[in-house]
């Protein structure tokens, strides 16, 4: 994992632990890391570029449901969602390797969420870039990306589109080919070829 990645989990169980904290465990050091579990998840909410009403949403379902606390202070799950997404800004400019595994959690998270309910039982388990094509008419970078299908997983090739060409890695502004939350349209799946297209300038946000 990345280092500003891993700085991000931390930043993530803090939260959840010191301002969160559904089950009152406050500074038990036996039990310090009872949420830690859940901090995997929110990470990748927050790498996809989630908002408030969803990450308050989840923090919800996590407590209620999986944890089985059903009364805290009003609001709360809403004032920890909105201190939790002012973390990633916290962190260091993006840089490649930090981009990939984001990619992963946005790709992931935009699966979850496509109109063609069918769809949604796929997710992403990272990428392998193997060639990157930054000049000419088309530029883009080609590899591998692992796509789960329920419980099994199985290698499919994946492009990239780059948004014009660049004449290096070093000068790709990663960030910016991160898809925004609340945006969508920008990933298209082959399932009979297993290939996956990814379209950053094709995003347009979600009506839903």
């Amino acid at each position: 994992m990345p280092t500003s990645s891993k700085r991000l989990m931390r930043a993530v169980k803090d939260v959840l632990l010191r301002d969160w904290d559904p089950l009152d465990i406050g500074a038990k050091p036996h039990l310090a890391d009872e949420y830690d579990r859940y901090a995997a998840g929110v990470c990748r909410m927050l790498m996809a570029g989630t908002d408030e009403r969803r990450l308050a949403a989840h923090l919800r379902h996590i407590r209620t449901v999986a944890i089985g606390v059903l009364l805290v202070d009003e609001g709360r799950d809403e004032r920890v969602a909105r201190r939790l997404l002012d973390l990633p800004a916290g962190l260091p400019p993006m840089d490649e390797e930090d981009f990939w595994p984001r990619l992963e959690w946005s790709v992931s998270g935009e699966l979850e969420q496509m109109r063609d309910h069918d769809l949604r039982r796929f997710w992403c388990d990272g990428f392998l870039p193997r060639t990157y094509h930054l000049e000419g008419p088309s530029p883009r970078i080609e590899g591998r990306a692992w796509i789960g299908d329920g419980s099994t997983q199985d290698e499919w090739a994946f492009t990239l589109l780059l948004p014009h060409p660049f004449g290096s890695r070093e000068e790709i502004p990663w960030e910016s080919l991160v898809p925004a939350g609340g945006m969508t349209r920008w990933l298209t799946l082959d399932r009979s070829g297993k290939r996956i297209q990814i379209e950053p300038t094709a995003a347009v946000p979600d009506p839903a």
